[in-house]
């Protein structure tokens, strides 16, 4: 934004050009720590409030004719909504076996790969490994294929997304 300021004194003007700048490193910051967020981590409700007030900072931070008064009301929007996010006390958990076996969760027996579920975090995960006839429970692994247990029955702690599979061998 450029102001231009005349002043004339005697028969002669003086033009004074003044450029002002917007401040929009805070809207920057409000704006990166949203874009961060992973939805599934907070309640639908209160993801959404900062979806919407994203979708406002946004249009502030790239119009170049915004207002330090419209930048500074989209930074506390997007802020006010950032503080009352609510985390989530439910997580997907991804449960799978190996050829041979199948996943008890609460009464009902999963196979195959990817079942996913809805866990409450607080309570984490108890599985249990049943093995088919002829073959026998060897391991539980996580996502990158790492054993985390050897236990038939176990209960994991649980964050926002995990994934445990079974694995089973054929007895011999």
């Amino acid at each position: 934004c450029e102001i231009i300021f005349r002043s004339y004194d005697g028969g002669h003007t003086a033009i004074t050009k003044v450029s002002v700048t917007t401040n929009k490193l805070y809207l920057k910051d409000a704006v990166d720590r949203a874009d961060a967020l992973v939805e599934e981590f907070y309640t639908e409700e209160s993801y959404a409030d900062v979806q919407a007030a994203l979708v406002v900072a946004k249009e502030q931070y790239n119009d170049e004719n915004a207002t330090q008064e419209n930048i500074n009301s989209a930074t506390d929007l997007l802020n006010d909504a950032l503080s009352k996010l609510v985390k989530n006390p439910y997580a997907n958990v991804y449960v799978s076996s190996s050829v041979g076996g199948s996943v008890l969760y609460e009464g009902e027996l999963y196979s195959g790969s990817n079942n996913k579920l809805r866990v409450l975090i607080e309570n984490g995960l108890t599985v249990k490994a049943v093995a088919d006839e002829g073959y026998h429970f060897v391991c539980w692994r996580d996502a990158n294929g790492n054993i985390i247990s050897t236990n038939e029955i176990d209960t994991f702690a649980i964050d926002y997304s995990a994934y445990f599979t079974a694995e089973f061998e054929k007895v011999n």
